[in-house]
């Protein structure tokens, strides 16, 4: 047989974009036809060309528009569980494309899209969620200071596509580990510190275009560490919850933190701050009640603060908003 009357099964599947393990199954399934080999001539498999390119052609004819779970996780930050539920359990308009071995994945259509974007923002906690400003992997955390003996300072973030890095003085994007590599950025302060056990969180609004949030911002990772602090960003502000109570601060304050600039970041807010001698107290917001559920309620409660990196408390307080906010338009 002409070579050119046949693919191996690399080629298949690199034709196909799909694994060589699959292309095994595609010929088990009669998509695809092997070449017979009785007498074990042949080192590897090979398939017929014409079948093969029949199926890719067939591939191309099928092929829609949109995007991959994959996409939608990264782009909107949520995992691609979450996707899957929010598709099934609102039924949303997807295309379900044949992969692999009897499997299907599914292409997002750009409304399809527009509305999760939409439905993770409306049902979105208050507060927000260590995955959105910390990369456990990295170790880095949103706005986090750096510095290099090249570069002088700057501030880690992410980029339209969700990927870590820095933006150079001219706003050129540099990629965290290429950063880290080339130019030798390291961390100004380390952004860990002891659990605490706190009633509450104290809520400030920090605007973008204000420096002196940033350094609001930095004084709280030194102090505070991740581990005690949420963060969300916004477009024009960063919402920053910082857990309540006692905070010792002598002798470290950054001359520019005055207790008027910290208060000015309460406004839109919730709660307060004592300002002591040696020590602020943080002041929670909020006030704590108790409510009666039944067990089985309860149960539901803990898996879905879970699955959606938040608290039972947060989880019920957003439950409560929705409902005033329909029921009494409040």
């Amino acid at each position: 047989m002409n070579q050119t009357d046949y693919y191996t099964r690399k080629q298949v599947a690199d034709l196909l974009g799909i694994a060589k393990v699959t292309v095994y199954h595609y010929a088990k399934q009669n998509k695809i036809r092997k070449v017979p080999d009785p007498h074990h001539a042949m080192r590897e498999a090979r398939y017929y060309k014409e079948e093969v390119d029949a199926l890719v052609e067939q591939r191309k004819a099928e092929k829609v528009e949109g995007y991959s779970t994959s996409e939608v996780s990264k782009e909107l930050g949520i995992s691609q569980q979450k996707i899957y539920q929010l598709i099934e359990d609102n039924e949303l308009m997807v295309h379900k494309v044949p992969y692999g071995d009897e499997r299907i994945r599914y292409v997002i259509p750009e409304e399809t899209l527009l509305w999760i974007k939409e439905e993770i923002e409306r049902t979105a906690p208050t507060r927000g969620v260590r995955s959105e400003f910390y990369d456990s992997a990295l170790d880095i955390t949103l706005y986090q200071l750096f510095t290099s003996t090249q570069r002088g300072e700057t501030r880690v973030v992410r980029n339209a596509d969700r990927e870590w890095g820095f933006y150079s003085s001219s706003h050129t994007w540099i990629p965290y580990t290429l950063a880290i590599k080339q130019f030798k950025f390291t961390p100004v302060y380390a952004i860990h510190r002891p659990s605490l056990k706190a009633s509450g969180y104290t809520d400030f609004i920090l605007p973008k275009d204000n420096e002196l949030s940033y350094v609001f911002l930095d004084f709280m990772y030194r102090k505070r560490g991740i581990e005690n602090i949420r963060l969300r960003e916004h477009e024009e502000h960063i919402a920053l919850s910082i857990k309540s109570g006692p905070l010792q601060v002598k002798d470290s304050v950054p001359a520019a933190l005055t207790v008027t600039a910290i208060q000015s970041f309460l406004e839109g807010g919730a709660g307060d701050v004592l300002f002591e001698e040696d020590e602020w107290i943080f002041v929670s917001g909020y006030r704590k009640t108790s409510v009666d559920l039944p067990v089985s309620m309860l149960d539901t409660l803990h898996k879905l603060a879970k699955q959606e990196q938040t608290t039972t408390n947060e989880l019920v307080e957003q439950a409560l908003q929705e409902f005033i906010q329909r029921r009494y338009n409040y």
